[in-house]
């Protein structure tokens, strides 16, 4: 029989917990385009389209990064070794993610 190989600090939980911080980083860019301040003249139409169509591709690259930790975490709480914190924490990020974007876009 193999004994267990003991765990390091990569798993699926920190890959969890780096996705769910680079969901954190694409939110960080929204918030940052919604709160911008509009300029006047030529330049406001650019606003616009940074505003409306990139803030758009960042969330949902931000989403799709969040979608991935959420599964990763519910498979390493469903299967637990190690690294609970992580996991911990992908969640509550993952909560309060989903808290941020309900807040800042009109539902």
């Amino acid at each position: 029989m193999a004994e267990p190989v003991p765990s390091g600090f990569w798993s699926r939980a920190t890959l969890a917990l780096g996705l769910a911080l680079y969901a954190w980083t694409m939110m960080g860019v929204e918030l940052y385009l919604v709160s911008a301040k509009l300029p006047e003249g030529p330049d406001r139409g650019l606003a616009l389209f940074r505003r409306a169509i990139m803030g758009r591709a960042v969330v949902g690259l931000g989403g799709a990064a969040l979608l991935a930790a959420l599964v990763l975490a519910g498979y390493t709480l469903a299967r637990p070794r190690g690294q609970r914190w992580a996991t911990v924490a992908a969640l509550v990020l993952g909560a309060a993610w989903i808290a941020c974007l309900a807040a800042i876009w009109p539902i």
